[in-house]
């Protein structure tokens, strides 16, 4: 079923009652319902003798004779209900009803199914939906201007399927951009993230990511030069190093990788690790003899330590004493262990 409209459709009736009405055929000089709108398509209808009238939305049937039904009344003589036809020959046609016309009054204000207040002023029983529709491979965009000068447009980008926001004729990408996926990216288009997650791109390699309702691994993930494809896969986005925070299940962890290639998969591994009982682990993996990387480094002073800790609870200061080659804690005062050799 289709609504349609066309033009110099006016046919005549006889039928009496509230209910379907019978065609009796087009009067000279114009078309049938059948012909304009075809079987089973719904149209605007009037239907009017020199006392009643009635308008609504009607559906067209072929048949011996053809019918229209009178399937929603917009406005009727009747109070707006359906007219109680009697006896006599009524003029049926397709009409164009108040409150569906395009209206544009004397200040140049342009309303839909109302009087306008604003520029374009659009109403409609219920829920209002405002469609922008290119054709196949072709962007369209909503443009906002200030004196014929464009200065912010939205913009959907038919090749790349992205929704775009920014100032200016907007190219992809923009100030603000939406892939297909719901993944969104400020100043950059979104990497293609594995469909179980939902990220935020912050400049060229800025990431905050979390999982969707239905992953497993929900949290909250920031990272820096790295993004997933196929999970548990990591990418970096640009060549150079990358970094990872957790926050999942209570935790917090923090990891570190190399320097790779744009594209090319990245290995992280844990920094410091902060677990949902409060256990503080440095470090994932044992140290080599000769290692130059992964230590946990505290302060260090020229001496024995004299001041007082501002303090943090029930937590205890430490310090490495680099003359002395002793490590102090304090607790009430400071106690050192004997030199290290």
């Amino acid at each position: 079923m289709t609504f349609k409209i066309a033009d110099r459709i006016h046919e005549t009736t006889t039928t009496t009652g509230t209910g379907t009405i019978n065609l009796g055929g087009a009067v000279a000089g114009a078309q049938t319902f059948l012909a304009g709108i075809g079987t089973g398509n719904t149209t605007f209808y009037v239907i009017a003798d020199d006392d009643d009238w009635e308008v609504g939305v009607g559906t067209v049937t072929s048949g011996t004779p053809n019918t229209l039904s009178r399937t929603t009344v917009l406005s009727s003589s009747n109070g707006g209900a359906l007219v109680n036809w009697v006896t006599g020959t009524r003029n049926v046609f397709c009409g164009l009803p108040a409150d569906k016309v395009l209206v544009k009054d004397d200040l140049g204000h342009v309303g839909i199914g109302k009087t306008p207040v604003r520029e374009l002023d659009v109403f409609g029983a219920g829920n209002v939906y405002i469609r922008v529709d290119a054709s196949t491979s072709s962007d369209a965009a909503i443009e906002f201007a200030e004196n014929n000068v464009l200065k912010f447009t939205i913009r959907h980008d038919a090749s790349a399927d992205t929704l775009s926001f920014g100032q200016g004729a907007v190219t992809s990408p923009s100030a603000f951009n939406i892939d297909a996926n719901d993944n969104a990216g400020f100043g950059v288009t979104p990497e293609s993230w594995y469909s179980s997650a939902v990220a935020m791109h912050i400049g060229e390699r800025g990431v905050i990511y979390a999982g969707r309702a239905s992953a497993s691994y929900n949290g909250i993930f920031m990272m820096n030069n790295s993004y997933i494809d196929v999970f548990p896969s990591f990418k970096a986005i640009a060549s150079g190093p990358a970094t990872f925070y957790a926050q999942q299940f209570g935790s917090h962890g923090w990891y570190t990788a190399s320097t790779v290639a744009a594209d090319a998969s990245v290995s992280f591994r844990s920094i410091f690790n902060l677990d949902a009982d409060g256990n503080v682990i440095v470090g994932s993996d044992a140290l080599a003899t000769d290692a130059t990387d992964g230590f946990l480094y505290i302060p260090s002073c020229p001496g024995t330590p004299t001041g007082t800790p501002t303090g943090a609870g029930s937590s205890k200061a430490m310090v490495y004493d680099s003359t002395n080659n002793k490590i102090y804690i304090y607790d009430g005062g400071w106690i050192g262990t004997a030199a290290l050799t």
